[in-house]
């Protein structure tokens, strides 16, 4: 714990400041604003703790060096970079290959990026969740190879997609087979595909009841569904 003379003593004073970093990150949001604007102990700062960045200043926000260690340690710190490197394509991708979720920080340009997304998917760390999703364009959520993408690495993620989308026949089934549960967010018409159910109660007897009342009552899909012990 930082004593608060040691705090008081360091606020101002770059070498006893540089010091007080080796012992406690917490300091750093009470030093003055000029050693908040020193490369040096803001450096020191975000490599202790990342997300100091949000106390450094607008130009130190804004430098690549300064955010790009930062990202390094804590990928979502890129929330608190300047506008300008959320908005840059190297720094990002730093980011995301530390913390795929730090995806939602960049600018909403780089968030409608296909590519950069496509990166994020399959080479993020940490398994993927619907959360990750989270923030991406509009634009990416109607994207027929994003989706089979995003689909095969978690079939929740359909729930996400467009409505032209949950009504695509290719993009429901690759959610069903990674998961069952890829039916209950599929369009009305393909819960009445009986190829669609039938790829699902395979996978999972119960979820007959997300097929259309025609389907529920279908007594060949009656019987499959009966015979899966899943």
């Amino acid at each position: 714990m930082v004593s608060r003379s040691w705090k008081s003593l360091s606020r101002d004073n770059k070498e006893l400041a540089l010091e007080c970093l080796t012992i406690s990150d917490l300091s750093f949001a009470h030093f003055s604003d000029r050693l908040k604007n020193d490369f040096d102990v803001v450096l020191a700062a975000v490599g202790n703790n990342a997300h100091a960045l949000q106390y450094a200043s607008d130009r130190l926000k804004d430098d690549p060096q300064i955010v790009l260690a930062s990202v390094n340690t804590d990928g979502c710190s890129l929330q608190h970079a300047s506008s300008r490197l959320k908005d840059d394509r190297d720094i990002v991708l730093a980011a995301i290959n530390n913390d795929r979720i730090s995806f939602l920080h960049a600018s909403e340009r780089l968030r409608d990026d296909r590519e950069l997304a496509l990166t994020n998917i399959n080479g993020g760390t940490g398994c993927l969740a619907p959360l990750h999703l989270r923030g991406l364009s509009v634009r990416l959520m109607d994207d027929r190879e994003f989706a089979l993408a995003v689909v095969n690495k978690n079939a929740h993620s359909l729930r996400y997609m467009s409505v032209r989308l949950r009504d695509d026949r290719d993009v429901v089934l690759a959610a069903i087979n990674q998961s069952y549960v890829g039916i209950s967010y599929a369009s009305e018409r393909l819960r009445d595909d009986r190829d669609v159910v039938l790829a699902a109660i395979r996978k999972s007897r119960s979820v007959i009841e997300y097929a259309s009342p025609r389907l529920r009552a279908n007594k060949a899909l009656q019987q499959i569904a009966q015979a899966n012990p899943r």
